[in-house]
């Protein structure tokens, strides 16, 4: 393992203190990183390790991370002894020194928290299995300690993202202190014009979502690559759903949208989707005393539209097919992550079918050929990072 431990006054031109590990994040556009500066970082609910902000503090040429993660990373330095647990034995060693195996890391952290019952419980369980495998450690980590610690550096293996630090506290933990943009240089073709129809076909979305997904393809004059790498921002999906010609919903889709709205606004249970309407109207009828009995399902939603209730949310319609195309390209809104979009290994699949075969990149880049840069627009770096 590659530990990148550099000088903090490369990026500061002040005093070294403390124990500095630089880590890397990537996204997929430049407005992602100020907005990140300017408004915080924002974490979803989600993550192996809980949420958090999730960096890896190894640097290597990485094609899936290229066209899964975004092109532009940013590099960050994290004060690593100041209540982070480290599971890699070999980055505890080079910031806890002698005293690096958990149980003195936990006492560094916090002496006290070797009097709780269930941290040691889980010390002891460690101890006696080896806690230092890839990915394990963490788990069953109990709360106490997770309260107590800013963060976590861990080695997840290599058929994960490698060498993953965590920080759920960045203040005075995590600084940012420059950025670089990767070149795209791949040695794959573009999609010829008349394969577009083919691609859009083999996608798997619905009718109204191919369109707006074929609209994309023309965009980027059928380079898919750089559709996955350099996405399109949600106001460009927003200006070409516009153009697209929605089809009256047929009845079957009204009929979801009903079961949607009841679900939401009068907390039915999710049991009602599995009601034919004639079943929904005995239902409901309960709930709104009013007789629906032959009506179909549009008829009932323009009842309830006529009373202002907010039932079009549920109709399909420019939103939807919007969060169709971004799942399919499994595109992320400043990190966060939807897990009904397909994966990487999903999307490859869909780019071999339609004749592109990914291959590696023609030019290599590393940490030390990249142009660093230490300023987003009108802002400054280095900088610390908060959350939002």
């Amino acid at each position: 393992m590659k530990l990148l431990l550099e000088n903090w006054r490369e990026y500061l031109n002040e005093r070294v203190y403390g124990n500095l590990i630089t880590a890397y994040s990537r996204t997929s556009r430049l407005s992602n990183i100020k907005g990140m500066l300017k408004n915080g970082w924002r974490i979803g609910e989600y993550g192996d390790f809980d949420p958090g902000i999730y960096l890896v503090y190894n640097f290597e040429e990485s094609e899936y991370a290229d066209r899964w993660y975004g092109t532009y990373i940013m590099k960050f330095a994290i004060k690593a002894h100041n209540k982070l647990l480290i599971f890699d034995p070999e980055a505890a060693k080079i910031v806890y020194g002698e005293n690096s195996d958990l149980r003195s890391q936990v006492e560094s952290i916090d002496p006290e928290l070797l009097e709780n019952e269930k941290v040691e419980k889980w010390l002891i369980s460690k101890e006696k299995h080896d806690g230092w495998g890839p990915g394990s450690g963490f788990y069953g980590l109990p709360d106490v300690l997770k309260e107590s610690i800013n963060g976590i550096m861990i080695n997840t293996g290599p058929k994960k993202d490698g060498y993953v630090a965590v920080i759920y506290k960045p203040e005075n933990i995590l600084t940012m202190t420059s950025w670089a943009k990767i070149p795209e240089i791949y040695s794959s073709e573009k999609l010829h014009r008349e394969e577009w129809d083919k691609s859009v076909r083999l996608s798997g979305l619905q009718a109204v979502s191919q369109e707006l997904l074929y609209k994309l393809i023309e965009k980027y004059d059928g380079d898919v690559y750089k559709l996955k790498t350099n996405p399109p921002t949600q106001e460009e999906l927003e200006a070409i759903a516009e153009t697209i010609r929605y089809p009256e919903p047929a009845e079957e889709e009204n009929l979801f949208a009903l079961k949607e709205f009841y679900i939401e606004y009068y907390a039915y249970p999710y049991s009602i989707n599995d009601m034919t309407l004639e079943e929904l109207i005995e239902e409901i009828e309960i709930t709104d005393d009013i007789d629906f009995s032959g009506e179909t399902a549009s008829e009932i939603i323009a009842l309830h539209a006529e009373t202002g209730a907010p039932i079009s949310d549920f109709i399909p319609g420019k939103e939807s097919i919007i969060v169709d195309v971004k799942r399919f390209l499994n595109i992320r809104d400043r990190g966060a992550r939807d897990f009904e979009a397909q994966t990487f290994d999903q999307y490859l699949e869909w780019m071999k079918k339609i004749g592109l075969d990914p291959q590696k990149r023609t030019e290599p880049y590393g940490r030390k050929t990249l142009e660093w840069n230490r300023e987003v627009d009108d802002i400054q770096l280095p900088q610390r990072i908060k959350i939002s």
